[in-house]
């Protein structure tokens, strides 16, 4: 049951981007306001399921401490805030599958900072890995003809950048949730992150998201791009190992392909599918390793 609940959330996740895209290409809306628009409802969404359940929690008066609290706004702006930005830029500028693709590249950064934090050298692994991502991330932006790009390059910009907050989404928490619960970090950090969305790019018309052709892709990107398949990835981290849920959410990036040849007419060379495998292989190459790189994480 716990691997069928990954593999729901990835795909509706996928699902998620396509229709991010299609909202984009159908409106006038852009990738900044989706962001604002979509952390405000799901942190508040995500901070009334913490409070109906807060009895499982417990008080969080003794989690508190003032470094924690001021953690959380950064989580809320580099990590969540980063993360949807870089995410619906990438979908905008390029397509739902570039954007899933080099987002999911993260854990190729991440072996870099383990590398980093453990000062030791990179194994044959570690190679593989970052030779097939790179290899890959070029077949899929060029289709294997090196001479001219099929991506514009301000998505492929935002598609990196997007790994690299994933990456910082995924490290930087995890001393955040060893304290608090996740319904209340997840939906404190989006307040935060769709306070500073606002801030730097100011929301004018808020009704344009509850027009009719709208709102049922908008409802769509709150809850079964958002809310529901956390929520199932959540209940599956408590039973299945970390490599198991890695291979799972590979189907994330496979299933923006399908569902974007299926509902937006998209076809693909066989250079971007050998790319869009490349990439995936060395995620799994790294989640099956044998030496598994686990930098040692903050106490404080």
């Amino acid at each position: 049951m716990a691997k069928w609940a990954v593999a729901v959330a990835a795909l509706f996740w996928a699902i998620s981007g396509v229709v991010a895209q299609q909202l984009f290409a159908s409106t006038t809306i852009q990738a900044p306001a989706l962001t604002t628009i979509r952390m405000a409802f799901s942190g508040i969404l995500f901070l009334l399921i913490f409070f109906v359940t807060r009895s499982k929690h417990g008080k969080l008066a003794s989690r508190t401490r003032k470094f924690y609290l001021l953690k959380m706004p950064l989580f809320g702006v580099l990590g969540i805030f980063g993360m949807q930005y870089t995410y619906f830029q990438a979908i905008q500028h390029g397509s739902a599958v570039v954007a899933t693709v080099l987002q999911n590249s993260a854990p190729v950064l991440l072996l870099f900072w383990a590398i980093w934090r453990t000062k030791s050298w990179p194994n044959l692994t570690d190679v593989l890995a970052t030779t097939g991502a790179v290899i890959g991330v070029v077949l899929l932006v060029t289709g294997g003809d090196v001479t001219k790009l099929l991506v514009s390059p301000i998505a492929i910009f935002w598609g990196i950048l997007s790994a690299f907050a994933a990456a910082f989404y995924i490290l930087f928490p995890l001393s955040l949730l060893r304290r608090f619960p996740a319904p209340y970090l997840l939906g404190l950090g989006m307040l935060y992150g769709s306070i500073f969305s606002y801030w730097i790019t100011p929301v004018t018309d808020w009704s344009m998201f509850f027009r009719p052709q709208v709102l049922p892709m908008f409802l769509y990107i709150v809850v079964g791009g958002t809310l529901i398949p956390f929520f199932l990835f959540l209940y599956a981290l408590r039973t299945l190992p970390p490599t198991t849920v890695s291979v799972l959410t590979c189907l994330e990036p496979f299933g923006a392909v399908v569902f974007s040849v299926l509902f937006l007419g998209m076809s693909f060379g066989w250079g971007e599918i050998i790319g869009i495998i490349c990439v995936m292989s060395a995620v799994l190459l790294l989640a099956f390793s044998k030496e598994p790189r686990e930098p040692t994480q903050s106490q404080d």
